[in-house]
């Protein structure tokens, strides 16, 4: 993968989250779907990935040659047809030691996976084992409060936000992000007063620039509500909020 066609992934996958579907307090339905395989065929991984209704993916990885062999964080996005999936493995701090590009034929997952490190890429060919439905509790007052970063190497693609929990209840924010390597595109804002509904709120810019922040188990996500990025009073013609971010506090 070249460098350029890496950071056009990078990029794609932090600015492509659409608005999620609404979320109601209860108990929701998952996919969990289990795969096993190699990458440039001679290194044996196994993934799962939940999938949720807002096109959001979840799950981990396992090489299984590491020593010892620990699962790494999957956060990623699905297309409309439900086809064609971007996926960011997320270290413990943070940073995104790599990025798969994928495509679902058959059950079975083929595709690209690349380094953000070097222009490293090698093919990442799956294949479908099994299948769960799991029913998760959704709470209406998930405590929210911590750190959430993601950090992809040093392509100068990096994000940060901290909440913390007021005394009345409601949340406070801070959050920057740097977009880009060498043009270094910046987004920054705070608030407080933020009240958690059915696990996500709303970020504020101004009253033309509105980012939503959906919760999930361990991360969260950052897409645009309003569609004029320019209204934001952002450094950069590529700076924004959006994104996933790993939960590292």
């Amino acid at each position: 993968m070249s460098t350029i066609k890496n950071l056009f992934v990078i990029l794609l996958f932090t600015i492509s989250f659409c608005n999620a579907q609404e979320k109601t307090a209860g108990t929701s339905a998952q996919d969990k779907f289990n795969y096993a395989g190699f990458i440039n065929k001679n290194i044996p991984v196994e993934l799962s990935l939940t999938i949720l209704g807002d096109h959001t993916v979840f799950g981990e990885i396992k090489y299984l040659d590491a020593k010892p062999v620990l699962p790494v964080k999957i956060i990623g996005v699905y297309s409309e047809n439900g086809n064609d999936f971007t996926l960011a493995e997320f270290q413990k701090n943070g940073n995104v030691s790599g990025v798969i590009r994928a495509d679902l034929k058959n059950l079975n997952i083929d595709g690209e996976w690349g380094s953000t490190k070097s222009d490293d890429s090698y093919p990442i060919n799956v294949v479908f084992k099994s299948h769960e439905s799991i029913k998760q509790e959704i709470s209406a007052n998930r405590n929210v409060e911590g750190e959430y970063a993601y950090h992809y190497a040093e392509t100068g693609f990096d994000g940060v936000i901290k909440i913390t929990k007021e005394k009345n209840g409601t949340y406070s924010y801070v959050i920057g992000t740097v977009t880009g390597e060498k043009i270094r595109d910046t987004a920054n804002a705070s608030g407080s007063g933020l009240t958690l509904n059915n696990d996500e709120f709303i970020i504020e810019v101004n009253k033309n620039c509105r980012f939503r922040v959906d919760f999930y188990d361990g991360f969260l996500k950052i897409s645009a509500v309003d569609d004029d990025p320019g209204a934001c009073g952002f450094s950069g013609t590529n700076a924004t909020l959006r994104g996933a971010y790993l939960k590292i506090k």
